[in-house]
């Protein structure tokens, strides 16, 4: 949009050149036709550019300048010309003259004018580009690598992530402020892990005890069978705290990356493991176990992850399957869909994954939370559907 009235611009810069070039040839055709009529003569050999007549009659004095076109014999065309036209009374004679320059001139002129400036316009604007480009990149260069770094950073390095000094003020300042912040997320987080640890620990102990306790006194002779439910029931609640401790204290691990060892793993391999392990429960409830597509499927992931999220998916599905239900199992390349059939699902399905979320009173809810964790950790999707008409439930795993 700059180039139009830039080009008109240009145009009429030009056209007051050529009108002042015109008045200058008006000067000095006067000037000649003082000195004498030769000039007459030789108009006839100037391509239209004068026009020279001596006047009979008296003129009054006229002068104009305007556009013209004016048909060429030579080429046979018509040529615009820009003109000055006037009347002057010279060594007692009157004359009327007219002085053409050619306007094709004028175009050409505008349009290599146009072209050279918008083409200098261009290398400067390119040129300002990369360098804008260059100078950014130098200054805002301190900012991309501190912020490469927080994206490298891990809580479990003991190390603090290395701060780059720079001659900003701002960026100093930014880079103080994120050092300080993260050194106290990163003690706070160890002190964190340090608690829950230690109270993992001292809770299994204590816990072994009274389990040992209780198994002691439930093998006594002298039980009524009162006592024996209350023992049995204790026991059972201790067992159940026992499982709840070791879930809790995994989950914790799960979500500090202390699992960092990786292996391929055949999904569909540690399937049939886990299944083997299951056949005579699978009998018991009278399970009708269907295998789909069994193709193969290998994942990169920590073995141990792999093998508490294959042992709960499977433990979850026969849990959940009434007698002579149904369990369906597909493997594909990329995807793995365990589908069992079972009751009505008595929570809201966003929460299934969510801690102590669960459908029946034996379960924690924590074992579809740590396969949601141990999903999240190693980018697999995990998704839930439920069939009403049919009461299938079904959990598909995306690599």
């Amino acid at each position: 949009m700059v180039v139009i009235p830039f080009y008109y611009v240009v145009n009429h810069i030009i056209q007051e050149e050529f009108d002042k070039t015109l008045y200058q040839r008006k000067h000095l055709l006067i000037q000649q036709l003082s000195m004498s009529d030769s000039i007459i003569n030789y108009q006839k050999f100037s391509d239209n550019r004068m026009d020279v007549r001596e006047s009979n009659v008296p003129l009054s004095s006229f002068e104009r300048i305007n556009d013209t076109v004016i048909f060429d014999q030579n080429d046979k065309t018509y040529f615009k010309y820009r003109q000055i036209h006037f009347t002057q009374k010279i060594r007692g004679h009157y004359y009327v003259i007219y002085s053409r320059k050619l306007l094709a001139e004028k175009e050409n002129l505008a349009r290599a004018l146009l072209v050279l400036t918008v083409f200098l316009f261009l290398i400067l604007l390119i040129t300002l580009f990369f360098l804008n480009r260059k100078f950014n990149h130098q200054v805002w260069k301190p900012f991309y690598v501190t912020l490469d770094r927080l994206k490298k950073y891990q809580l479990q390095q003991k190390e603090d992530v290395s701060i780059v000094t720079t001659n900003i003020d701002e960026f100093d300042e930014l880079n103080e402020a994120i050092g300080i912040m993260l050194h106290r997320i990163r003690k706070d987080f160890y002190l964190l892990k340090e608690v829950t640890e230690n109270t993992s620990h001292e809770l299994q102990t204590p816990l072994a005890v009274i389990k040992s306790k209780l198994e002691l006194l439930l093998q006594a002779d002298n039980l009524t069978d009162l006592q024996y439910k209350h023992l049995d029931a204790s026991l059972a609640s201790v067992n159940k705290l026992s499982k709840l401790n070791d879930s809790l204290g995994l989950l914790t691990k799960i979500e500090n990356s202390q699992f960092n060892h990786y292996e391929k793993i055949n999904i569909g391999q540690l399937i049939d493991n886990k299944l083997f392990n299951y056949e005579d429960l699978l009998k018991i409830k009278c399970i009708k176990l269907i295998k789909e597509n069994y193709g193969t499927s290998e994942i990169k992931m920590n073995p141990i992850l792999a093998d508490i999220l294959i042992e709960n998916l499977i433990n979850n599905a026969i849990k959940h399957t009434s007698i002579n239900g149904e369990i369906i199992i597909n493997i594909k390349s990329n995807e793995v869909r365990i589908s069992n059939t079972g009751q009505a699902l008595t929570v809201d399905p966003l929460l299934l994954f969510k801690r102590f979320s669960k459908s029946n009173s034996q379960s924690f809810g924590l074992g579809l939370s740590i396969v949601k964790e141990i999903c999240d950790q190693n980018r697999i999707k995990i998704s839930y559907k439920y069939e009403e008409d049919y009461h299938w439930h079904t959990i598909t795993l995306l690599f």
